[in-house]
């Protein structure tokens, strides 16, 4: 029984891995181009439910290294879109906010990249599309219990 769990557990794990890439092929349409490598895509989408946060949040939050974070960070900076300031709880801890262009370069990708996904989605049959919706939220009531 215990070897049963453990093979639907690394299901589970392969299913999710596949799942991610697999979105972004299926319904995210071609025709959405990126300006910014898609690695900023959700540095910037972070920044812009957040506000403003320290590198080693964003990195915790992304998963990623903080010397990986500095690198995004500096080219959103050197676009224009984001900067860099001094944390006013402590002077030592440097944060990462959006600036009003990259407010506004976020919130056009996130119209884009919606409208493209809502295209595609709209080709699924209506049973399929439910399908979908209550898989997906029964998805994340599960996750949001392995916090």
């Amino acid at each position: 029984m215990a070897a049963k769990q453990e093979d639907k557990r690394n299901r589970i794990i392969e299913l999710m891995m596949e799942i991610g890439p697999l979105l972004k092929r299926s319904l995210i349409h071609p025709d959405v181009e990126f300006d910014l490598s898609k690695t900023h895509f959700p540095l910037l989408h972070i920044l812009q439910r957040h506000g403003s946060l320290p590198m080693s949040d964003i990195g915790k939050r992304l998963h990623t290294s903080k010397p990986h974070i500095t690198m995004l960070s500096d080219k959103l900076i050197k676009e224009g879109l984001a900067e860099r300031e001094a944390s006013a709880e402590d002077r030592r801890v440097i944060n990462l906010k959006l600036t009003e262009k990259g407010k506004k370069h976020i919130s056009g990708r996130v119209k884009e990249v919606s409208k493209a996904m809502n295209l595609k989605l709209a080709e699924l049959p209506d049973a399929d599309t439910e399908l979908l919706f209550q898989s997906l939220e029964n998805i994340k009531q599960i996750i949001q219990k392995l916090k």
